[in-house]
C-alpha cells in the first residue's frame, strides 16, 4: 500500500479543516481536473483517490487504487499541476521508499546525478530509481581523516529499496 501512496502538503488553513472523506473528494476533482488535460489520455488513465490519512505538518497521504496511477501521477508535470490546482501553497511529492546504505566513500559526489546513475548501474536497478541521496551526518561533523559515511539513499518504490539492497 505505500506504492499507492502520495503525499500532499499545504500551508492553507482550511485544508486542514476538511475530514479526511473530504479531503479524498477534493484530491479527486484535482485529479478529474488534471486527467481532464490530456483529453486523449484521460480516456485511458482515469486515476482515483480511494483514501486519504493526515500526518502532522499540514499534510495527508493520499491513497491512489493501483500502483500505475502513482506512476502516471508522476510523470510529466501533474504533480504540478495537481497541486496548482488544489491551491496556491499545496505541494505534491510521491511517498520514497528511503534505504541507508553503510560505509560508502565519503569522496562519493552523491548530489551528482551522473553518480546516481552509475550506483544504479553498478546495482543492476532501472535508470533513474534513485531520487536522491542525503548523507546522514552533516559533513562538517565528521571525524578528521573519516573515510567512509552512511547515506541515505531515497528510491522510486519499496521494489526498487529491495532490489538496491539485495542486489
Amino acid at each position: 500500500m505505500k506504492d499507492r501512496r502520495i503525499i500532499i502538503t499545504s500551508q492553507t488553513p482550511s485544508d486542514w479543516t476538511l475530514t479526511e472523506k473530504e479531503l479524498v473528494t477534493k484530491a479527486n476533482l484535482v485529479l478529474a481536473k488534471v486527467a481532464a488535460d490530456e483529453e486523449a489520455e484521460a480516456e485511458v488513465v482515469k486515476p482515483e483517490v480511494v483514501a486519504a490519512t493526515k500526518i502532522v505538518n499540514k499534510g495527508a497521504f493520499l491513497l491512489l487504487r493501483n500502483i500505475g496511477e502513482v506512476k502516471w501521477i508522476k510523470q510529466e508535470d501533474r504533480m504540478e499541476r495537481f497541486a496548482a490546482a488544489w491551491g496556491s501553497s499545496a505541494t505534491l511529492r510521491p511517498n520514497y521508499a528511503e534505504v541507508i546504505v553503510e560505509a560508502l566513500p565519503v569522496e562519493t559526489p552523491i548530489d551528482s546525478p551522473i553518480e546516481q546513475r552509475r550506483i544504479e548501474m553498478a546495482s543492476g536497478l532501472r535508470t533513474g530509481v534513485i531520487k536522491s541521496i542525503r548523507w546522514i551526518k552533516q559533513i562538517e561533523k565528521r571525524k578528521d581523516g573519516q573515510r567512509h559515511a552512511h547515506a541515505i539513499f531515497s528510491m522510486d518504490s519499496r521494489d526498487d529499496a529491495n532490489e538496491l539492497l539485495t542486489g
